[in-house]
């Protein structure tokens, strides 16, 4: 699971913003998809919203409940 606070739209100013842009994981994604391996792209996350994403993520690939 890759989380991002930023958008598809946000610009890429710098090296350091491109390695961390959603457009990254965006392409990180087909690469996984393509093996057959389960990946998500969440973008806009502000906070900590993210967490409960995580954890439903973490339960779904551990079997927890």
């Amino acid at each position: 699971m890759l989380i991002y606070n930023s958008t598809m739209d946000t610009p890429i100013t710098n090296q350091g913003i491109g390695i961390h842009h959603p457009k990254f994981g965006k392409a990180l994604k087909e690469k996984m998809d393509a093996l057959g391996i389960e990946c998500e792209v969440v973008t806009g996350v502000q906070g900590n919203s993210g967490a409960a994403l995580v954890l439903e993520f973490v339960k779904r690939h551990f079997g927890m409940k």
